[in-house]
């Protein structure tokens, strides 16, 4: 496979109880790193990722997330991440403006009422006016007629995935600035 590159990021197969990596490379997982043990790496990280200048550098946190390019897309319009950026979320919580519009039907029954509670049961025909002489027809019900869904609770968000580990090279060729 040749030499890698300084800095390279590569998939290892990395067990979660042996989360050592093969000699020359680390874990990206955001570990903070002594700029003169890894001088080389600084030169080309910097503190992007974090870090105390001058002193210490972290690493890129790759820990369940996914590394795309930077630089902007023309297929997706208004997405053009920088270096270093983190974006998405391992759980989320629809909102009202992130849902399509769509309707809510309700379900209701051609035959008299039975039931003494309309309790796990449809709408029914009325016989007779049970509300008053002068109730209005065709009026908007009560909005709690037709319940929400989903309970304001967050679903995953994570692409499918195996266990394995990013690391970086910390041994390598030093790569060109072209």
């Amino acid at each position: 496979m040749g030499e890698n590159y300084l800095g390279e990021i590569r998939i290892f197969s990395v067990s979660s109880n042996n989360s050592l990596p093969p000699r020359g490379w680390l874990l990206c997982d955001g570990q903070i790193l002594q700029i003169n043990q890894y001088q080389a790496l600084y030169a080309l990280l910097g503190n992007s990722f974090g870090g105390t200048p001058g002193t210490t550098f972290a690493l890129p946190n790759l820990q369940g997330r996914m590394p795309f390019g930077f630089g902007s897309n023309p297929k997706v319009v208004g997405f053009a991440p920088t270096f270093a950026q983190n974006g998405g979320e391992a759980t989320h919580t629809l909102t009202v403006t992130e849902m399509p519009a769509h309707t809510h039907q309700a379900t209701a029954s051609a035959n008299t009422p039975d039931q003494a509670s309309p309790a796990g049961n449809y709408w029914a025909t009325q016989t007779a006016n049970a509300y008053a002489p002068t109730a209005t027809a065709n009026v908007s019900m009560n909005a709690a007629a037709i319940g929400t869904a989903g309970g304001s609770q967050p679903h995953p968000n994570l692409h499918p995935y195996l266990v394995v580990a990013y690391c970086i090279a910390t041994l390598g060729v030093f790569p060109s600035r072209q």
